[in-house]
C-alpha cells in the first residue's frame, strides 16, 4: 500500500505487504501482518490528532515525525531467540529502553520484548510502535 499524500489521517491495513504513507498532515495507524512500515508526519505539529499507532507481525517500522511535536513514545519489538541481539532502535530522540530479562512462551516461539518510552512536550499525542522481529527507526524532519 502507498499513499503519497493525505490530510486529517491515514489509516491502512494489509495482510501481508509494505505500507508506505510518503505524506500525511494528521493522525496515523498502520497495520501489516508481514511487512515493512514507513510513514511521515508533516505540517503544523500543533495543529490537529497527531496520534501515531503502527503495528507489524513481522518487519522494520520508520517514522518520521515533525520537529516540536509534543508526543508519548511507545516502541515495543517482540523478538524471538533467532533474532536475539539483533533487533534495535533508532532514534532521533532520547528514549529509555529496557530488555526483558526472561523468554516468555507466548504465542508460540519463546519471545523477549525491547521496549523503548518517552514523552516530550507535554505528551499530548500518543504514538505506538508494535513490530515482531524488527527494527524501529525514529527520525525528527
Amino acid at each position: 500500500i502507498t499513499v503519497n499524500y493525505a490530510e486529517k489521517f491515514v489509516d491502512a491495513e494489509t495482510m501481508g505487504g509494505d505500507i508506505e504513507i510518503k505524506s500525511v498532515d494528521g493522525w496515523i495507524k498502520a497495520k501489516t501482518m508481514g511487512g515493512d512500515i514507513e510513514a511521515k508526519m508533516v505540517g503544523d505539529p500543533n495543529k490537529g490528532e497527531r496520534n501515531v499507532t503502527l503495528t507489524s507481525m513481522g518487519g522494520d517500522i520508520t517514522l518520521t515525525v515533525p520537529s516540536g511535536l509534543s508526543m508519548d513514545i511507545d516502541v515495543e519489538i517482540a523478538f524471538t531467540k533467532k533474532y536475539d541481539g539483533d533487533v534495535k532502535i533508532v532514534s532521533d530522540f532520547k528514549l529509555d529502553e529496557e530488555i526483558s530479562k526472561e523468554w516468555t512462551k507466548k504465542n508460540g516461539s519463546a519471545r523477549k520484548t525491547l521496549t523503548g518510552k518517552a514523552a516530550f512536550g507535554g505528551g499530548k499525542n500518543k504514538i505506538k510502535i508494535y513490530t515482531i522481529n524488527g527494527n524501529v527507526y525514529l527520525k525528527k524532519s
